[in-house]
């Protein structure tokens, strides 16, 4: 089936259980931005 993600609520786990997932540059960007805020908590 077609997995539908939120870009704005994707995670780790998200990544992990969809391998077939193909990682754009905007999900990586999303992604860099939100742990470079939590390392900066």
């Amino acid at each position: 089936g077609i997995t539908v993600i939120n870009l704005e609520n994707i995670n780790i786990v998200d990544l992990l259980n969809n391998r077939n997932l193909l990682l754009t540059k905007n999900i990586v960007k999303i992604l860099e931005k939100r742990y470079k805020k939590e390392d900066k908590k």
